[in-house]
């Protein structure tokens, strides 16, 4: 039985920039789908949840501040992982563990845990196909916007590359700026944001933005998860501008390396956000699960 006393002599380290290489290979071997795991998520996130990390066993193990407790991430790495939350078992009085996928559950069969989904924080998974060619009935709402953008206005489609971080700042700021009362989540993400923007050439993501009379009125920026997933981090567009979210969706997927699937991450239990998720037509819904302690 594993003791306190061992576990706290683990290295908890804060999450850094050079963590990037080492997450991204155990998520290659962990073959996970969720979006909380990807180094970008993390790092968008870091100033207001403090990540810290500690290699277990082999694996990588994840804890932050979330709404106030101190909580885990599902460790990383290709294996069973039962042995490792048996350790946190031991050394955490009142464990809390967010995020874990649906197929880690049978490795938790009588450890002391209660297990509830996390519903709003179910990823929304989408065929990389249908997003690109918005082929049928279903999508003829998205087409429209997307014709509508292109009567409207003269635009130009542009991969994001350093020399266009500050343009995609001012747009970020503009659409912050576009909600006078942000909720504190809000503001989290959009300094977490402006962070990840400062450091986008050593995230190295992919993204892109529409540009209108010389200036970024919506941008996109997304991550592959493995050879089967890419996540859409983010997703932005000034409010003027009429069909632009449509046609930004679009428009980076037609200039990325195509795969199975995209996540395009959760809908935090937020009316509009669940309208405009399903209105992309999910596949499926990528569950999660709380652990917390008995």
């Amino acid at each position: 039985m594993w003791t306190f006393d061992y576990v706290k002599k683990m290295e908890w380290k804060p999450l850094l920039l050079k963590d990037k290489q080492l997450l991204d290979q155990l998520l290659r071997d962990d073959q996970l789908s969720l979006s909380d795991y990807t180094f970008t998520n993390l790092w968008i996130w870091n100033i207001s949840r403090k990540y810290q990390r500690a290699l277990i066993d082999g694996f990588l193990c994840i804890k932050f501040d979330y709404e106030g407790k101190q909580t885990y991430l599902h460790p990383i790495g290709r294996g069973n992982k039962r042995p490792i939350i048996e350790k946190l078992l031991a050394s955490e009085p009142f464990l809390r563990m967010r995020a874990v996928p649906e197929n880690a559950l049978s490795e938790l069969q009588n450890l002391p845990l209660n297990i509830q989904e996390e519903t709003a924080h179910f990823d929304y998974i989408y065929a990389f196909q249908d997003l690109l060619h918005l082929h049928g009935d279903r999508f003829q709402p998205k087409r429209n916007f997307i014709h509508q953008f292109e009567r409207n206005y003269i635009y130009e489609y542009r991969q994001i590359t350093p020399d266009l971080i500050p343009k995609i700042v001012e747009a970020e700021i503009a659409w912050f700026n576009e909600h006078p009362s942000p909720s504190g989540g809000m503001l989290f993400e959009h300094e977490g944001i402006l962070n990840a923007l400062k450091d986008y050439s050593a995230l190295q993501t992919y993204g892109g933005a529409l540009i209108v009379e010389n200036r970024v009125i919506a941008y996109s920026i997304a991550e592959y998860l493995s050879k089967e997933m890419l996540v859409v981090h983010l997703e932005k567009c000034l409010k003027e501008f009429k069909g632009g979210y449509a046609m930004i969706n679009q428009q980076m997927l037609k200039h990325l390396k195509e795969v199975p699937f995209i996540n395009r991450e959760e809908d935090l239990g937020l009316d509009n956000l669940t309208k405009v998720k399903a209105s992309y037509h999910p596949i499926r819904l990528e569950k999660k699960f709380l652990l917390t302690k008995v």
